[in-house]
C-alpha cells in the first residue's frame, strides 16, 4: 500500500465522514457511505497519482477531486443539492463518534483495510471477465465445430 494513500486517508476520512452524515442523515450510514468511496478511490490510486505526477499537482489533488465528484453524484442521487464537500474546512457538526470497530484502528489501518478491499474488488472483476472471455470462447468454439 502506498504510503501516500494512507496519508492521504489520514486527511480526508473524517471530513468525508461528516460530509457523508449530514448527506445519509444518520452516523452508521455517513461512515459506511464514506468508506465505500475511499475505497473507489483506492481502486484508482495509481492512475488518480500519475495525473498528479503529470501535472505536477501535489500528491492527492486528482484524488480529492475525485472523491468530490463521487461525493456530488451521490448527493445527485439521493436528490439533495445544497449539500457540498468541503475537505479543507470543517463542517458544521459537531465530531462524530468513531465506528465501534474504529476504536481499535489507526486511521493508517483503516487506509490498509480499504486499500486491500479496492484490492480485492479488483481481482474479482477481473476473474469474472476472464470467466465470462472463456465461456464466449468456449461457446464460439462448439459453434463453429458442432453449429456449422
Amino acid at each position: 500500500m502506498p504510503a501516500d494513500f494512507t496519508a492521504w486517508v489520514e486527511r480526508r476520512l473524517r471530513p468525508l465522514e461528516r460530509g457523508a452524515r449530514l448527506l445519509e442523515g444518520e452516523e452508521q450510514a455517513g461512515q459506511s457511505m464514506a468508506r465505500e468511496l475511499l475505497t473507489v478511490v483506492a481502486a484508482r490510486w495509481p492512475r488518480l497519482r500519475r495525473t498528479d505526477t503529470r501535472r505536477g499537482e501535489p500528491a492527492g489533488t486528482a484524488a480529492d477531486r475525485y472523491l468530490r465528484q463521487l461525493f456530488d453524484r451521490e448527493a445527485a442521487d439521493a436528490g439533495v443539492r445544497d449539500i457540498r464537500l468541503d475537505l479543507d474546512r470543517a463542517l458544521p457538526v459537531p465530531e462524530l463518534p468513531q465506528p465501534s470497530y474504529a476504536k481499535t484502528l489507526t486511521v493508517g489501518d483503516e487506509a490498509a483495510l480499504l486499500w486491500e478491499r479496492a484490492k480485492s474488488t479488483s481481482r474479482r472483476r477481473l476473474l469474472i471477465g476472464a470467466g465470462l472471455v472463456g465461456f464466449a470462447l468456449v461457446a464460439a468454439l462448439c459453434r463453429m465445430f458442432y453449429g456449422g
